[in-house]
């Protein structure tokens, strides 16, 4: 999914970026055995970047969305209803990738919103699984062909978007996630194909040799050419320090901070800049940023917008960038899945654990089970980390904890478990995984299912749709729950720490955050009317506050469409035309954390007042089934009533009764709009939702 170059649009077709240049960037990945930010990396999710899909003729596809599109307040031009949606647990990859995938991301582009989109999340009623024979049959190489079973996920093939859409199997490979974060020395090695990499190479070869300088003045331009890699900012600082000019290797220390790079210990153990670290500025500096060790790359939060490259690090796409795009299921409503009521149970319990800092373990399992062994050896690194934030992993050699603890994360290996008579807790927001066989494949009842997490507390939980043979790239690192502690959303944690992600089914709420340390200011807006028309948006940061944190950016939403972004202000005026009327949604997020883009939102919907009467709704919920809306929009040719932004029916005239059926539009909060027509003139109402107390 690539932004074109004359608007942010996802591409569809197989000219994004040239196969030559995927092979080129997939193969130095995988050649480099990997397992596994930049201030202008906009990452971060919330309800703005979530894009909702929907399948219209499921009840139950309807009331999961209509509670999810409420519980994180996702604006009604991010639902996407499909009509066409294939039964069943498994679908073609025919079927998936015309019936499915194109139509939503061709939705995204007509609405102008693919560049706010960063995780794209069905609801309950999709297929699970979908059958890449096509895909399998192109395999040379043999292991390969052993290992890589032809069945993936739905939402491993969302995020991996771009080489179906060019019929391509190299998504195949054992890394074919760049995003996906390795050991730190992965930051250093050479992210370019062509002339930028022959320029990265000398610099490598000047920087190791006799002539430090000229090696600075290289990885100095490709630093100024690439701003998003921080990495080239170092090495920039690490070379001027062994030239001996440390003015500069200050400076770019400095520029590599501002670039997004967040690891001091490696910054104050490298031999190159001991007399920089040193420097009253250069600590203060560095004592803002992770004393993490030097051992995993730092996270960066998600941008589908930003391509990635085989050193862990974001470039625009059209330079050469991977892309991809985050993706899950809310639920699986199955006999051996989920009931509509327990998923709404688990994902309400993971709406209200945002930002509320669990003081709870994290723990690993640990026995002779090869499901537990094989992810043995990423797991001091992912302890360390942890222990760096003050954080408490723990290790049980059981299965289970057989503890009363309560967990925010649990890392686990068996086929089968009990969770019925556990003593241990499972905190709301926690990551609860186990690496087997068949933990998503819903058509067998061998193995416990992912769902069975769920239920017991977990926000968010994941499995294989089909054999996976054990083998770590295709689970989570350990590491996933060390950088979810640092504050990245439950979906970014997964794909930070999944090297291979086709198989895995991930079920749960993307957006949960529960250690994000997002911005502390408040929000309000107004309607300003005096010699023009202004909506006034003020923050302000609330005072005796005990660990306040700063907005560092700002985006603008008008009715959910991203407007545009912005340096912190204490007050933003947006001019509008003069006869503007009707309601309008305005949104503003607040951006902090630096490279992790930890956001939160406020929305509020103003009524402008203009010269044409606002239209208005009032309900009758007196039959459950049938709800009435009555509408009136004085003087207008015609109404409209929109559900969730469709379509739901319209009359001629100012007014209009209109029944809403459950068993059409599901069950839980519905948000209503009214949309009268003037002429040419569109006005809406205030938007109305029905059944929240559901």
């Amino acid at each position: 999914m690539a932004r074109s170059r004359n608007n942010n649009e996802i591409l569809t077709g197989p000219t994004w970026m040239g196969l030559a240049r995927i092979v080129c960037v997939v193969a130095i990945m995988v050649g480099a055995a990997l397992f596994g930010p930049a201030t202008q990396c906009r990452g971060g999710l919330a309800g703005e970047n979530v894009i909702l899909v929907v399948n219209g003729n499921s009840k139950a596809s309807r009331t999961v969305a209509n509670h999810y599109a409420h519980l994180r307040d996702i604006p009604s031009i991010n639902v996407v209803v499909l009509d066409d949606v294939p039964t069943g647990l498994s679908v073609s990859l025919n079927d998936f990738r015309d019936r499915i995938l194109k139509p939503v991301l061709e939705t995204l582009n007509e609405r102008k919103i693919a560049a706010q989109a960063r995780v794209i999340c069905y609801s309950a009623g999709f297929p699970t699984s979908v059958k890449i024979n096509e895909h399998t049959a192109k395999l040379t190489d043999e292991d390969q062909k052993k290992y890589q079973r032809p069945l993936g996920s739905i939402n491993g093939l969302t995020y991996l978007y771009r080489f179906l859409f060019a019929d391509d199997p190299l998504y195949l490979g054992w890394g074919p996630n760049l995003y996906c974060r390795g050991a730190i020395e992965r930051s250093f090695v050479n992210p370019f194909g062509g002339e930028n990499g022959e320029r990265f190479d000398q610099a490598v070869v000047d920087f190791n040799s006799d002539d430090p300088k000229a090696a600075a003045e290289a990885f100095a331009d490709l630093a100024r050419e690439f701003p998003t890699l921080s990495p080239l900012s170092v090495r920039a600082a690490e070379a001027y320090g062994r030239a001996g000019d440390t003015a500069n290797a200050a400076q770019w220390v400095v520029n590599a901070l501002r670039a997004g790079w967040t690891n001091a210990t490696y910054l104050r153990g490298s031999d190159d800049l001991s007399d920089v670290v040193s420097m009253s500025a250069v600590s203060k500096a560095l004592d803002q940023i992770s004393d993490a060790p030097a051992v995993l790359q730092s996270p960066i939060g998600f941008d589908s917008q930003l391509g990635w490259t085989s050193s862990g690090y974001p470039i625009p796409v059209t330079k050469g960038g991977l892309p991809y795009m985050q993706s899950c299921v809310l639920g699986v409503v199955h006999e051996r899945g989920s009931t509509v009521d327990q998923i709404i149970e688990y994902l309400e319990s993971a709406a209200s654990a945002d930002r509320t800092f669990p003081d709870a373990v994290f723990g690993y399992s640990k026995t002779g089970d090869v499901r537990s062994k094989t992810r043995m050896p990423g797991l001091p690194a992912a302890l360390g980390r942890l222990l760096s934030q003050g954080q408490k992993p723990s290790i049980f050699k059981k299965p289970l904890p057989d503890d009363a603890q309560t967990y925010a994360g649990l890392m686990l290996g068996t086929a089968t478990m009990n969770l019925r008579d556990r003593n241990f807790r499972i905190a709301p927001g926690a990551i609860a995984e186990s690496l087997t066989s068949l933990g998503a494949a819903f058509g067998t009842a061998s193995q416990t299912k992912l769902t069975e997490l769920l239920h017991a507390g977990a926000a968010i939980s994941s499995g294989a749709v089909t054999e996976p043979f054990s083998l770590q790239f295709k689970f989570p690192l350990p590491s996933i729950h060390a950088y979810y502690a640092e504050g990245v959303t439950a979906i970014e944690a997964f794909y930070l720490t999944l090297s291979s992600p086709y198989q895995l089914l991930i079920v749960g709420d993307p957006v949960c955050q529960p250690f994000a340390k997002a911005s502390t200011d408040t929000v309000a807006m107004r309607v300003q009317r005096d010699d023009d028309v202004r909506i006034l948006i003020e923050t302000e940061t609330p005072q005796l506050l005990a660990d306040p944190v700063a907005t560092q950016r700002m985006e603008i939403f008008a009715n959910g469409r991203f407007s545009r972004a912005t340096n912190p202000s204490r007050e933003i005026k947006l001019r509008i035309p003069d006869d503007a009327s009707g309601a309008v949604d305005i949104r503003l997020a607040l951006i902090s954390g630096g490279p992790l883009g930890i956001r939160r939102s406020y929305r509020q919907t103003l009524d402008l007042k203009g010269p044409i009467e606002t239209p208005t709704l009032s309900v009758d919920a007196s039959d459950a089934q049938v709800v009435t809306v009555s509408a009136t929009a004085p003087g207008a040719d015609s109404v409209t009533l929109k559900i969730w932004g469709q379509d739901a029916d319209k009359a001629d005239g100012a007014s209009a009764s209109f029944p809403i059926s459950r068993s059409q539009w599901g069950d839980g909060p519905l948000r209503v709009r009214l949309v009268g027509k003037y002429g040419d003139k569109e006005v809406q109402s205030v938007p109305l939702v029905i059944g929240d107390e559901d």
